[in-house]
């Protein structure tokens, strides 16, 4: 088997890792200077950097107690066969700490 293909994938996933918090903080910093100079939307060479508003909703007790009869449901479909499982295939990369 090719060692250097495990190699080449743990460094670009490391190289991911450390992009994508950049990238958060990046973020952070451009939402304050939008934010702070009321700028809702910028366009320039490289793209257009937007603030967006994401809805988050929070239901009702009885909603989330709904939620919860529904997952013991799932359960038992799952215990007796009824439900079907379908399974896919992935890799999966763990880094040795």
């Amino acid at each position: 088997m090719n060692q250097q293909m495990f190699a080449d994938y743990a460094a670009l996933r490391e190289q991911k890792e450390k992009l994508e918090e950049e990238m958060a903080t990046l973020g952070v910093s451009l939402m304050a200077s939008l934010q702070a100079e009321n700028i809702e939307s910028v366009q320039n060479d490289y793209g257009t950097f937007s603030l967006i508003t994401v809805p988050r909703w929070k239901y009702s007790e009885m909603i989330q107690t709904q939620e919860e009869a529904i997952k013991g449901l799932k359960e038992s479909e799952r215990e007796s066969g009824t439900a079907t499982m379908q399974a896919t295939t992935s890799l999966r990369f763990q880094k040795i700490k």
